[in-house]
């Protein structure tokens, strides 16, 4: 048996090693060898520390001159390292209740550290010092185990692939989050894989449609149609669910500022606003003055506020988040400024709340990519701007 012992201890050991190599299979050896070494304290704790030959446990003679103490005692021992043995298990793989594993086997084997101890000065018993041997091993590997977080495994392992650690972050702070879980399934494959095998991957990935579902968007099962998104926290909900694929039979890769089009033709987002920086936009028509401020919070996302001035009557304020219009890049908007001959492409973006309908268009004028350019519709309580009535509005 105690050969047995060595023999998992050992299998284990290089699970351990081809976990943190990123050696395929690593999950079942050592899934396989530290629940074969638990099982085997938990049942025959009691026969590993009394140095009972495994073929001799239903013999009455091979318990001669063992107390019942000592068995209890063992046995006591041989469910704390098993317990132990678990929450390693749980702690390695990323399972659920690690800690309250780990935890209870400490408090139960300390127990049993302290009356073994309290005994061995007493006999000086070889029995003891069998107990000793596997509390320091896998006691103490359980102690550092249950005092290291578990982000900290992760930053280790992938020390050199930071964004399945940032999206590893991201999920453990969501974990009811289904993108952010798909998310990290591609990302530990981008990690363990070649960059042709990953290539490879998300090629079927897109053939097999798995991140429809990650979106939530309502679209069925498609083997044609799929929406792939490495870092979802750079978009809003609002704007990846309005992404349907469906009506055009496409297949979507957002990968940063990129958009790929089934997986041969890219548009990249638009750059204009700048992220996190705030623009002033302002123009005229007549008495009528129009104010707009905005801050691009994501990719595809814009924090605005308008202010609209009659004569010198107090502003009317409207503010939210608009989103990038879908297909954005089929039907941008090409305007002309009367007075300067400027003309400009924009990106809309729409704060869509019920019937109620707010558009920024934004863009750089053509011949002087320095200045940049907007309009605005919306309705107000008093007024309703139009791209009619709305002056063209310049960024200061």
């Amino acid at each position: 048996m105690r050969n047995i012992e060595k023999i998992l201890g050992l299998t284990f050991l290089a699970g351990l090693i081809m976990k943190f190599a990123f050696i395929q299979g690593a999950g079942l050896v050592i899934t396989v060898s530290i629940l074969s070494i638990a099982i085997m304290y938990y049942f025959l704790g009691f026969a590993l520390f009394n140095q009972i030959p495994l073929r001799a446990i239903f013999k009455k003679d091979s318990y001669k001159g063992k107390s019942t103490y000592r068995i209890i005692g063992a046995v006591g021992a041989g469910i704390g390292i098993s317990m132990i043995c678990n929450g390693i298990l749980f702690k390695l793989q990323d399972w659920p209740f690690a800690l309250s594993s780990l935890g209870w086997g400490l408090v139960l084997t300390s127990i049993i550290l302290v009356i073994a101890i309290v005994k061995f000065f007493k006999t000086r018993s070889n029995y003891y010092i069998l107990i000793f041997k596997r509390i320091a091993v896998i006691g103490i590997l359980g102690l550092i185990l249950y005092f290291t977080p578990a982000m900290s495994i992760v930053k280790f392992q992938f020390r050199n692939h930071p964004d399945y650690i940032k999206v590893y972050e991201q999920y453990a702070n969501n974990p009811k989050d289904e993108m952010l879980r798909q998310k990290l399934g591609i990302e530990y494959r981008r990690a363990i894989m070649t960059q042709q095998e990953f290539e490879n991957y998300m090629k079927e990935v897109g053939q097999e449609d798995i991140t429809s579902q990650v979106l939530a968007t309502g679209i069925k099962r498609d083997t044609t149609i799929s929406i792939i998104i490495r870092d979802s926290s750079l978009y809003s909900i609002p704007f990846l669910k309005s992404l349907d694929p469906k009506k055009a039979h496409w297949k979507f890769y957002l990968d940063g500022d990129r958009f790929i089009i089934n997986n041969s033709d890219t548009v990249l987002f638009p750059n204009v606003p700048p992220l996190n920086k705030v623009m002033f936009f302002t123009g005229s028509n007549g008495d009528l003055r129009i104010n707009l401020f905005v801050k691009r919070i994501l990719i595809s996302t814009i924090d605005y506020k308008i202010e609209v001035i009659k004569k010198d009557n107090p502003p009317i304020i409207k503010s939210g988040l608009a989103d990038l219009s879908p297909y954005f890049f089929l039907h941008s908007k090409l305007d002309e400024v009367d007075s300067t001959g400027y003309s400009y492409e924009s990106n809309e973006y729409w704060d869509i709340k019920g019937s109620d309908l707010t558009s920024i268009r934004i863009g750089k004028a053509q011949d002087n990519n320095k200045l940049l350019l907007g309009k605005v519709e919306c309705k107000l309580a008093s007024i309703e701007i139009t791209q009619d009535n709305c002056p063209i509005l310049f960024g200061k």
